[in-house]
């Protein structure tokens, strides 16, 4: 008996799984940390490291300053690697740039 009831637990637990991953596959591949469906209107970057692709709204990043990366680095390569993202050297978004003083 106990071992019919695991069974059957089992069973509804990989019915579950099944019916998710199907549900996944109709929508698509999943991106970004929020784990969404492409979507052709919004901005992505692709890590140079990792090469997944993330929603420039989750991570902070417009298509403006997008187009100032030399090499994006995810938070989570960044964490694993030491390696962060590279700015074109001056470009609004760069962190460097932000705390270098003004010229007069």
């Amino acid at each position: 008996r106990e071992e019919e009831r695991r069974c059957a637990e089992v069973r509804r637990c990989v019915e579950r799984l099944v019916k998710q991953l199907e549900r996944e596959a109709e929508q698509g591949e999943l991106y970004c940390i929020c784990r969404k469906p492409y979507n052709p209107t919004w901005f992505y970057i692709s890590c140079d490291t990792c090469g997944d692709w993330f929603h420039g709204k989750c991570v902070g990043i417009n298509a403006k300053q997008g187009s100032r990366i030399v090499e994006y680095v995810c938070d989570a390569c960044s964490r694993t690697t030491g390696r962060t993202t590279r700015w074109v050297s001056g470009a609004a978004g760069d962190p460097a740039a932000a705390a270098a003083p003004s010229p007069h």
